[in-house]
């Protein structure tokens, strides 16, 4: 059974009534309950308490969603497509926005201490952010353990874009145009640090959007013809949700509303030389002209007591070819974030850095009480932390033998103490049964099956090597990790830049990082080590010219052949989080162009890797 995610925000005097409502729906609906997730934080001198509870809902058929939801919206103050919400209530919402780090009432990037990773970065610059926002308060929304949810962290990779692949709607059709659409977001390279997917502001050309073909047949369909390109319409769309309490458990009541944004008649022919060709493969891009438009300028997509409110972008194309005979139309939704975008002289009068966080690993039988259990575990560790904590967050996930795991995350105002003797690894010991580790696709504890996906985004990585302002280096991960595999059947390397010119490189150089962070009660240490994979020299003057081609939205891809790039990962320990230590690994690859290209300077890109692993190496 499908399952939902609903939002709780309560004071912290007030969260014994979320408490109660959850135990007795697990009491009279036991396998409703999936997990839950608790974030609680300072503000003022009130503790605000979001709750993500995730639960198998019940049937809301009868109910009357459409009446049900316009009291939502109307309580949200989003009446109408696009508006609000009411910001100034006093209320907590879970909030997207577009800020500057010195307006942003915590500092979010200081759990990540000094190491060789990090580059300074200013704190006038653009970030992409999930905030709580209660008044004119805005606190970074950052879970250390996660699950993969609509909310959830969104690790910063070196990926520029994300992809939506559709087939045709009309299967059934005898004449059908045989290939495949492609709707591309391409990352916005302004923004320095992001949370978010997909982000488009409000009242922005929507031209950070491709449309591209792709046809992996000699043909696209038996007149083995050209093809045309008929219409394109671009339609917004307003997701709205809101749970319901019934039948002692709840029901999620949903209704969206859309404005057509634009709607074209294009009749533009394409032929087949406008293709780009791979080997198995041609690909053409639709010319922006037909399908860009502005986004109106929308309220942020948010979540609230009374309900959740997400975007997206639904874009019709339909082809045929040029005898007429064949045709096909695709459909393809692509989900957009709509910050706020804030822009203030105001900064906050003091803002509070977050230095470290400390996690603890707990599991509690499932039962009708299991959050008040985690709540009062939680009171435990918090109240023994000897340091000032600006917040914590706790995540449970149902298991399939009754049990609940339970990460809690504790956010802190103070450095670690100092030690007398450094704490090291080789001293500290891991209790396999309270350590989450990766294996196959997911982090796990030993010997337990989670229902859901546990991601870590403690200790993350940004993308803070330094840039150039001509070219961005894309390292995409196309398989998971595993110790000696080949590094080219894992990850693809390309360069993209706004120059249409000749690009050559002369070095490239491929290091796994691996972080180890020790925790010795209240002690922590963070240590690195290096493990170069490939130092290779490609030429002191004349590289390597690297092939180009257009991947949309006035920007050129040049992908790096495997030739170049053969290393082998070589033998690591398993991703690993426990209570008393982390390891942490990121792959951090560096590119010199040679002396002929145009613009010529060293850059690189930094992401995380989550390696598979059975055992404790």
């Amino acid at each position: 059974m499908k399952t939902e995610h609903l939002y709780f925000f309560k004071k912290a005097e007030d969260q014994k009534e979320v408490e109660d409502n959850v135990a007795s729906v697990i009491e009279k609906h036991p396998e409703a309950y999936a997990s839950h997730e608790v974030y609680a934080f300072a503000e003022n001198n009130t503790m605000w308490m979001m709750t993500d509870l995730e639960l198998r809902t019940s049937n809301s058929s009868s109910l009357d969603e459409k009446a049900i939801v316009k009291e939502a919206r109307r309580k949200e103050g989003i009446s109408y497509l696009g508006s609000g919400p009411t910001l100034n209530d006093s209320n907590c919402r879970l909030v997207q926005c577009v800020t500057e780090r010195r307006l942003l009432n915590v500092d979010p990037l200081e759990a990540l201490g000094d190491n060789a990773l990090n580059t300074p970065i200013d704190k006038r610059a653009l970030y992409e952010l999930y905030c709580l926002w209660v008044g004119k308060k805005r606190i970074p929304f950052q879970p250390g353990i996660t699950r993969k949810s609509v909310f959830s962290w969104h690790d910063i990779r070196s990926q520029p874009s994300l992809t939506v692949v559709v087939e045709p709607q009309d299967s059934k059709n005898v004449h059908p145009i045989e290939a495949t659409l492609m709707v591309d977001y391409n990352f916005d390279q302004d923004v320095e640090f992001s949370q978010l997917s997909n982000v488009v502001c409000p009242g922005k050309m929507i031209t950070d959007f491709d449309i591209r073909l792709y046809l992996k047949k000699p043909a696209f369909c038996s007149c083995i013809r050209g093809i045309v390109v008929k219409r394109i319409v671009v339609k917004l769309k307003e997701f709205t949700s809101c749970k319901v309490a019934v039948n002692g458990t709840y029901a999620v009541c949903k209704d969206v509303r859309d404005e057509t944004l634009r709607d074209t008649e294009c009749n533009y022919s394409i032929s087949p030389d406008r293709f780009h060709r791979y080997p198995g493969e041609a690909s053409v891009l639709i010319p922006s002209k037909f399908h860009q438009c502005r986004l109106p300028y929308l309220g942020p997509s948010f979540s609230s007591e009374n309900c959740s409110r997400t975007y997206a972008l639904e874009y019709e194309v339909s082809f045929e070819c040029t005898r007429g005979i064949c045709s096909s139309k695709f459909v393809a939704l692509i989900g957009i974030g709509v910050p706020l975008p804030e822009k203030s002289y105001l900064y906050p009068e003091k803002q509070v850095k977050r230095v470290r966080d400390l996690l603890h690993i707990d599991t509690f039988p499932k039962s009708p009480l299991v959050m008040h259990d985690v709540r009062r575990n939680t009171e435990k560790r918090t109240s023994s932390t000897k340091a000032g904590i600006l917040g914590y967050q706790t995540l449970s996930v149902s298991d399939k033998e009754g049990s609940v795991l339970t990460t809690t995350t504790i956010s802190l105002l103070d450095s670690p103490p100092k030690t007398e003797k450094p704490i090291s690894y080789l001293d500290s010991k891991i209790d396999p049964n309270c350590a989450l580790v990766y294996r196959k696709d997911r982090y796990s504890l030993s010997g337990v099956k989670l229902e859901k996906s546990v991601w870590l985004s403690l200790y993350d990585s940004y993308d803070l090597l330094p840039k150039n302002p001509n070219y961005f280096l894309l390292v995409a991960q196309k398989k998971k990790v595993i110790l000696g595999m080949p590094f080219e059947e894992a990850f693809k390397i390309s360069i993209i830049t706004a120059h249409d010119e000749p690009l050559g490189i002369s070095n490239i150089d491929i290091t796994i990082v691996k972080k180890t962070v020790v925790m010795e009660g209240q002690k922590q240490v963070c240590t690195e080590k290096s493990f170069p994979l490939l130092n290779n020299c490609l030429g002191l003057l004349f590289g390597v010219s690297l092939p180009s081609y257009h991947s949309g939205n006035k920007r050129f891809e040049y992908r790096l052949p495997d030739e170049i790039t053969k290393c082998k990962i070589p033998k690591l320990a398993p991703s690993l989080a426990s209570s008393t230590m982390h390891w942490d690994y990121f792959l951090v690859v560096e590119i010199t162009p040679d002396w002929m290209t145009p613009f010529a300077k060293r850059f690189g890109a930094i992401q995380r890797v989550d390696i598979v692993g059975e055992d404790f190496c």
